[in-house]
């Protein structure tokens, strides 16, 4: 059946709209890589995006919605990164090398990206929910994954322990980094996996 033309005209809308959200998220990642949280206003989000103030509010109640569909989008990359590191390990030490350094080398060429993820938006707000709801249940994706694997070699409650253990390693390595400019930062990332696998190969 041809397709009408009422339903191009909708697609079409869809589209512009797409391309006009896209745009928000783009900008205001600019915004806060190059000025930080500073220069980041509606105002200015709205220019960069070539759109109008109101036309912001359209898409994103305001600017702790834009900051967390921002931080969404990176975190479910990470997610999906780190699930198939662990899924791809051959057993529960390597898995634990592997995610540790795959969450590193994640943020390690792009340190905005962590701090758009886990830095800005403890500081600019997040709309009520968003850690709960969001952040949440993809940290628990990959957490779970690594988790899983890390049991076939220990107990289930020390195997959740240490999958947290390595996540907060890998984020304290990041967030050193992101303070200070370290180029080394998948080296260390490497180094710590090491040393967290050994008390699964003793």
């Amino acid at each position: 059946m041809p397709e009408s033309t009422e339903q191009r005209r909708i697609e079409r809308k869809e589209r512009r709209h797409a391309r006009a959200r896209d745009a928000l998220v783009d900008a205001a990642r600019g915004i806060l890589s190059a000025e930080g949280v500073a220069g980041f206003t509606v105002k200015a989000v709205a220019e960069a995006a070539d759109v109008s103030k109101p036309a912001f509010y359209y898409y994103f109640p305001s600017r702790e919605h834009l900051v967390a569909e921002l931080a969404d989008g990176i975190l479910a990359r990470e997610a999906a990164t780190l699930v198939e590191a662990g899924l791809r390990a051959t057993d529960a030490a390597q898995a634990v090398e592997d995610v540790l350094v795959a969450l590193v080398a994640f943020y390690a060429d792009d340190l905005d990206a962590f701090r758009m993820v886990y830095q800005w938006p403890q500081v600019i707000g997040t709309p009520p929910g968003f850690y709960r709801e969001v952040l949440g249940p993809r940290r628990r994706q990959a957490q779970d994954v690594l988790t899983d694997r890390i049991a076939t070699q220990v107990r289930p409650d020390a195997a959740a322990t240490l999958a947290g253990i390595v996540l907060a390693t890998g984020h304290g390595i990041l967030a050193l980094g992101s303070l200070e400019g370290r180029d080394d930062l998948v080296q260390g990332a490497r180094a710590a996996g090491a040393a967290l696998a050994r008390s699964l190969r003793a």
